[in-house]
């Protein structure tokens, strides 16, 4: 009996083991259209073939939407849905370099015409996913750094005014808690108003509130106002949600070396010597350099190669505390670059480059 017994055991064990051991059935998925496939799941990736509608055999499934599955072609990968809705509630700010009396040029190319068609190409995809996308400019008409800035943290400063108004509603019963929120919001807009002194009057405020002009001897401290604003920017309701974009083109000194070429993009770091004194605790660092990562490698694959990805102390992503990056999309002194970003096929393309990164930051790498 104990024999017959462990033989069961065994058999059962076994029997496990096989089960265990056999590949897992494919999925059969019906492609309702004509689709490409790929080498790989990532934007820009090579396309192989194009298949007319017909079933396909999943044997893998990839972030957002992508399938490995098994063709004439071997195994390859198609894009089983596009992601819907994927940024609702993030707001995504776009700062287009310069303006169209301040603006770089060099045979026929105007750096803020160009970046600001990119702009509103990427923002007419980022909207289409449920994002809210802010401008820094609308129109050729420039607007001075200053005041970029502080429209930048009026807005995430209105965001988080919104959000506290919301918990009012649900506090009302509970005086201490509607005290504190009471607080917070007269405080919000206290901060609101100071940053619009420097909408209405850069010159004279902009000194007040920002390193303006810039600290070449590095003994400006931040000023407290701006470092109130930076501590709220920190939280992670604000830095969770927001992405600051500062969208130029390159060019090299004088004289022009036509040769150098790539994307370039800068962010804010906490061990910058030169801006070490002013402030050394910017909450989004890691975040920064992993959204221009995922930036860089999208652009590199449709053509305009990757150069560096740098730490950087530019005024657009020094005077606020949100991820935010500063992206030189290849050199418009080079002719090549230069060729690309003037094609409209090319821009619609890089804009999409941005809408891929985008989620996949916040969708994928969060």
């Amino acid at each position: 009996m104990r024999q017959f017994v462990k033989m069961i055991f065994g058999l059962v064990i076994f029997t496990i083991f096989i089960i265990a051991s056999k590949p897992a059935m494919a999925d059969i998925v019906h492609i309702e259209r004509d689709f490409y496939v790929y080498n790989a799941p990532v934007f820009g990736a090579q396309r192989i073939a194009m298949f007319e509608p017909q079933n396909v055999n999943v044997i893998e499934y990839g972030e957002l939407g992508w399938a490995k599955i098994n063709s004439s072609f071997g195994d390859v990968w198609l894009r089983l849905y596009e992601p819907q809705n994927s940024l609702e509630g993030r707001v995504i700010i776009l700062d287009a370099g310069h303006g169209i009396e301040n603006s770089p040029r060099f045979a026929n190319y105007v750096e803020s015409v160009k970046m600001l068609e990119l702009a509103f190409l990427i923002k007419d995809l980022l909207e289409a996913q449920g994002a809210t996308v802010l401008l820094t400019r609308t129109n050729q008409h420039d607007i001075h750094l200053t005041q970029r800035v502080a429209q930048i943290n009026i807005w995430s400063l209105e965001y988080l005014r919104q959000i506290y108004t919301n918990a009012l509603h649900i506090a009302l019963h509970d005086d201490n808690q509607t005290h504190y929120i009471v607080n917070q919001i007269w405080n919000i807009e206290w901060l609101i108003n100071e940053m619009q002194n420097v909408l209405d009057d850069w010159q004279q405020y902009a000194p007040i509130y920002f390193n303006f002009p810039f600290d070449r001897e590095r003994e400006t401290a931040i000023n407290p106002v701006l470092h109130r604003i930076f501590q709220l920017q920190a939280n992670p309701i604000i830095s969770d949600n927001f992405l600051m974009i500062s969208l130029h083109s390159n060019a090299t000194g004088t004289p022009v070396n036509t040769a150098i070429h790539g994307v370039d993009i800068y962010h804010m770091s906490n061990d910058n010597a030169a801006s070490e004194y002013y402030f050394a605790n910017y909450a989004n660092v890691d975040a920064n350099r992993n959204f221009a990562e995922i930036l860089i490698d999208n652009i590199d694959r449709i053509g305009i190669e990757r150069r560096y990805i740098r730490q950087g102390n530019f005024f657009i992503i020094r005077e606020h505390n949100l991820p935010s990056v500063l992206v030189e999309n290849g050199f418009h002194t080079n002719e090549a670059n230069r060729t690309l970003l003037m094609e409209p096929w090319f821009l619609a393309r890089l804009a999409e480059a941005y809408e891929d990164a985008i989620i996949r930051y916040f969708v994928v790498d969060r």
